[in-house]
């Protein structure tokens, strides 16, 4: 008659050990990957293929109307600017009015494109940079009005 005790197999402790060791390496992954992390770059990249879409349907519109601007998109002075475009996504303010208008209710351009964050969408406008008065040179922004993306400095000036 065999032995009950002879058989082979792992103890209760030898399983333990092992969960342990794997719930430990688990842990380690998922703190080293920082999912939320990711999830944010995947949403800046999201808003990368937006802006360069935006930028491309507005420049297209330029071009198909001989160099004429999109009436819908505002225009600020450089001056009021100096290159810092976080003052002017923070306040968003041009002599104390809302600047940039968002692209979703511009209906010279046929642009719908949502923000991956809620609440969020994308605006654009025009920053002058003076030229000469038949000549005037512009320079486009389009923007995130996501906190995420203006921390990250997730926007176009062309």
């Amino acid at each position: 008659m065999k032995n009950m005790f002879n058989k082979k197999g792992f103890t209760l402790i030898e399983l333990l050990i092992v969960i342990g060791i794997i719930a430990i390496l688990a842990a380690a992954l998922i703190v080293g990957l920082n999912p939320a992390e990711r999830f944010k770059q995947a949403r800046n990249a999201t808003r990368w293929s937006h802006l360069n879409t935006i930028s491309s349907t507005i420049m297209a519109y330029v071009v198909d109307e001989q160099g004429d601007y999109p009436p819908c998109i505002p225009i600020v002075e450089e001056d009021l600017v100096d290159d810092d475009y976080e003052t002017l996504f923070a306040g968003g303010e041009e002599d104390g009015e809302d600047w940039g208008v968002n692209v979703n209710v511009c209906g010279d351009l046929d642009i719908t494109a949502d923000d991956p964050s809620d609440g969020a969408f994308y605006k654009v406008g025009w920053i002058s940079d003076g030229g000469t008065p038949s000549e005037p040179t512009n320079k486009l922004l389009i923007w995130s009005t996501a906190q995420e993306a203006i921390d990250e400095e997730v926007w176009i000036v062309q």
